[in-house]
């Protein structure tokens, strides 16, 4: 009777360790399904935000492409205005050859310059393209990282 009572108490010690632990590990899953939770949340967050950022990028490079348009535009005008020009000046001047000569050149001159400014602003807008691209890049890296 006394082996039963002891072996009844080791049971029942066995049984109130159980409980214990398995009220940790109830704990333990409580806590693991609030970071779960949590993470959730932060991915649909960034999400979010790159899907921002991506409508931002999109808007940004729309306006570089009508930017770089629009000077390719001015350019072009301002290259047939010059081009007519020098052909005005090139009848005017007839049999002034010299002189014709030296207008001639300073308009393929301001040509010359005008097509290095446009050069410029193009490389220019283009960087600024290529940077909006690196940005969605690195979010979309920042997202993978908190989906693992």
């Amino acid at each position: 009777l006394q082996a039963a009572k002891e072996s009844t108490q080791a049971i029942k010690a066995m049984h109130d360790a159980m409980v214990i632990k398995n009220g940790e590990l109830s704990r333990k899953k409580d806590e693991i399904n609030t970071e779960l939770i949590n993470a959730r949340a932060a991915e649909k967050s960034l999400a979010a935000r790159c899907s921002s950022l991506e409508s931002e990028i999109d808007s940004c490079r729309k306006d570089q492409e009508k930017k770089i348009k629009a000077v390719e535009r001015n350019l072009t005008a301002t290259a047939r205005e010059k081009e007519n020009q020098m052909k005005k000046l090139l009848k005017e001047m007839g049999n002034k050859l010299g002189e014709s000569n030296n207008r001639a050149e300073k308009l393929v001159s301001e040509l010359s310059k005008s097509k290095k400014e446009f050069d410029t602003e193009t490389t220019t807008l283009r960087a600024s393209v290529d940077e909006l691209e690196r940005k969605k890049g690195e979010v979309f890296a920042t997202l993978e990282e908190t989906e693992e």
